[in-house]
């Protein structure tokens, strides 16, 4: 079996930010990291890919580089929303140092009544 079994390889979310940075936990573990030695926040193998609407991520979000969490294993990602007001995007996290597997993924949008 492999060492991944179980494990999200891609996540998206729909997410609401309030004004400043916000942690971002993706629910993604990467279990094989082959990173150098002595590094003090290891690069990650994640990619944040913004989706539609684009509108806020083109003029209020901005996001930093994906890290693990060292407490709970999962990879985290900070956002920072520079508008005054929440804003809501969609985005994807996807762990391309692997080729298909699990997902998990919210709406675009609440469901209409």
């Amino acid at each position: 079996m492999s060492k991944i079994a179980g494990d999200l390889l891609w996540n998206r979310k729909h997410i609401t930010l309030i004004p400043g940075t916000t942690q971002i936990d993706t629910a993604i573990v990467q279990v094989e990291q082959a990173f150098e030695p002595g590094q003090p926040v290891p690069p990650t193998r994640l990619n944040v890919i913004p989706m539609s609407p684009i509108g806020p991520w083109a003029s209020a979000v901005s996001h930093g580089n994906p890290y693990k969490n060292p407490t709970t294993g999962t990879m985290m990602v900070a956002f920072t929303n520079s508008d005054p007001s929440p804003v809501t995007i969609n985005v994807l996290f996807h762990s391309f140092s692997t080729l298909a597997g699990p997902g998990q993924a919210d709406a675009y949008a609440p469901p209409v009544d």
